[in-house]
């Protein structure tokens, strides 16, 4: 049987981009609408734009066919349908948006700056200037287009995760910081786990 997330990379006729964020201007919202515009009315038209914000810093003019929340029920359910977490931020300190989305497949497309390159790693980021928005519009395009370049992008997202963020890295990251700053050298032992999977 294939998981949800082998059913999402092989449905290819459309793309569904997901845009998460409170401060939807600042995040670049209306970027994302610009770039959008660029494309061809037959690429627009397959593309389904799920938009999730409370609009805090102001209302955002969206396209007819986009769907807009100020809140979903289980918003990890709507992340996990996308193949894409766009988030083209004019200011962003961190994004924390991008790993939970990596965390359920979703090739991120962010900007280029140094902060957001680091979190989402060179193989599944799809980078842009969000100042730009033919480059937001070029991304969509090949991300529609390009089958192959979509799985790619969408499979490293989740080996990243997994390699950085899942909850067992992150615990004994602090486990270990927690080791050295108590004086101790080398990394902390790991707990033994049991044959029954029980540690």
């Amino acid at each position: 049987d294939l998981s949800s997330f082998d059913v999402k990379l092989e449905a290819t006729e459309r793309l569904r981009v997901i845009f998460i964020g409170k401060e939807a201007r600042r995040k670049g919202l209306e970027m994302l609408v610009a770039g959008w515009k660029l494309l061809a009315a037959q690429e627009r038209a397959r593309i389904d734009v799920q938009v999730v914000s409370s609009l805090l810093d102001g209302a955002v003019s969206l396209p007819e066919s986009w769907h807009w929340q100020r809140f979903v029920p289980d918003l990890q359910a709507a992340i996990e349908s996308a193949h894409v977490l766009a988030l083209p931020s004019l200011a962003e300190a961190y994004g924390l948006v991008l790993v939970e989305g990596m965390a359920a497949g979703c090739a991120p497309l962010t900007t280029r700056a140094p902060i957001q390159r680091s979190i989402v790693g060179a193989e599944a980021g799809v980078f842009v200037d969000p100042r730009q928005p033919n480059e937001i519009a070029g991304a969509l395009s090949r991300l529609l287009r390009d089958a192959d370049y979509r799985r790619d992008r969408m499979r490293a997202a989740r080996a990243h995760f997994v390699m950085r963020y899942h909850p067992r890295v992150v615990s004994q990251n602090y486990a270990d910081l927690l080791w050295s700053a108590g004086g101790r050298s080398g990394a902390c032992p790991r707990r033994a786990t049991h044959a029954n999977g029980v540690e």
